[in-house]
């Protein structure tokens, strides 16, 4: 995953799971832990958040933070997926659910298409 490797991977499921590492703790406040003590995080499947108030359109995040928080952010699903697995360029670009359900992020229900395509593919949708 761009901007994550070492910290981040993401399947053609649509899973997204944090890999095992070293990070360094950062809760002063606790007696029983030093400041300069490392734990050793274990990977886990990320939890998928429903960011959309409507729940016929439900749009799947993830959120995702470097080790050292240096960096926090939440990134949709499908854009991890399409960058991973195709060769989407961002802003120029849409991700559309080929089978029109939001909630399944997997490689083979994905499309990348165009401003012009897209227009073709909500009129389709729309019928």
């Amino acid at each position: 995953m761009v901007g994550y490797e070492g910290f981040y991977e993401v399947s053609d499921y649509g899973n997204v799971r944090s890999l095992p590492r070293d990070t360094k703790v950062r809760d002063m406040h606790r007696a029983s832990v030093q400041h300069d003590e490392t734990w050793h995080r274990k990977g886990k499947i990320l939890t998928p958040l429903n960011m959309s108030s409507s729940p016929n359109h439900r749009y799947w995040y993830v959120r995702l933070t470097r080790s050292d928080g240096t960096s926090r952010t939440t990134v949709a699903i499908k854009k991890l997926v399409a960058e991973t697995f195709f060769n989407y360029d961002g802003p120029s670009c849409n991700i559309k659910h080929i089978d029109g359900r939001a909630d399944d992020c997997s490689a083979p229900n994905l499309i990348i298409v165009n401003k012009v395509q897209r227009e073709i593919f909500s009129m389709a949708e729309s019928k």
